[in-house]
């Protein structure tokens, strides 16, 4: 079916091009407590590096991973995280398994979805997700399902939650159910499809995001670095970014290095604050983001 995406068998996902790549990362299987993660002036940013400076608002668990790519592009990464995640208080392990003992299929818009879905309904909850039909908005999604041994079903050709909630609806039955672990104050757009085609929905919102404390000290490091490019993956990011260190500032980072980021959404966003993002690849990942991003930066 031209234009709409596919289930795919277990186990292992299958992309449009063909067996799903899972990209190797040096840091993977390596597990950073608060104390070891690298600081701005420890290994995480090489000073003498040639590169172009990239500045990273991902959450604090993201640092290494996202330095590394940094790195194999060839940029000078610098730490700088304008968010954190927790779960939901109140939200039980019996809201997640109920969930999943009523819904045929279950979506995961994100990492963090997968994560706090596990981590509330534990053992049970893995049993019950594999035996359910699973969908998944991008690649990344489904690999932090496959590092927890499961697989997903579905990949939309359009990964966003508008192009997963659109394609999924002509997959789905009038016997299916769907439940949706999401983001406090996410987005709507696949609740809204779905309901518009008659599909029946359960939202749980069992993680939020926030804005972390960062001191003024951090602030004055970040100007000091003199970025060539900031890099943002999700509103919160960067309207973060701007609530941290205040318009005027802001803007001196922003106007003076270009401004990369993923998704519509996202763009969106940064648009609507007067800034015009240089890099937004087809391909909502931090790879893709990096790759075009050097690019923008050395035109």
């Amino acid at each position: 079916m031209s234009g709409v995406g596919s289930l795919v068998t277990r186990p292992g996902l299958r992309t449009w091009e063909g067996t799903w790549q899972r990209r190797f990362s040096p840091a993977a299987g390596r597990r950073y407590s608060k104390r070891s993660i690298p600081n701005p002036e420890g290994e995480f940013v090489k000073r003498d590096g040639e590169g172009p400076r990239i500045v990273v608002t991902r959450e604090r668990e993201k640092w290494e991973e996202s330095a590394q790519v940094v790195r194999e592009f060839g940029g000078v990464p610098y730490p700088f995280p304008t968010i954190e995640t927790g779960p939901v208080e109140g939200v039980t392990s019996e809201e997640v398994l109920r969930g999943l003992r009523e819904s045929s299929w279950v979506v995961f818009t994100s990492e963090r979805a997968v994560k706090y879905t596990l981590l509330l309904g534990g053992d049970d909850c893995r049993r019950l997700l594999g035996e359910r039909k699973i969908a998944v908005v991008g690649k990344k999604t489904g690999e932090a399902l496959e590092e927890e041994g499961l697989s997903p079903d579905f990949l939309p050709r359009e990964m966003s939650g508008e192009g997963l909630g659109r394609e999924l609806a002509t997959f789905l039955g009038p016997s299916d159910s769907v439940f949706f672990p999401r983001a406090r104050r996410g987005r709507r757009e696949i609740i809204s499809i779905l309901e518009e085609r008659g599909i029946p929905i359960t939202p749980l919102d069992i993680y939020e995001t926030r804005q972390p404390v960062v001191s003024e000290e951090e602030v004055e490091r970040l100007l000091s670095f003199r970025p060539d490019a900031v890099t943002f993956t999700s509103p919160s990011t960067f309207q973060n970014f701007l609530s941290i260190l205040g318009e005027k500032r802001a803007e001196i980072v922003l106007s003076g290095g270009k401004i990369g980021v993923i998704g519509k959404t996202t763009e969106s966003a940064v648009r609507q604050r007067g800034y015009v993002p240089h890099a937004c690849p087809e391909e909502p990942t931090f790879e893709a983001l990096i790759r075009e991003l050097i690019v923008a930066v050395r035109k």
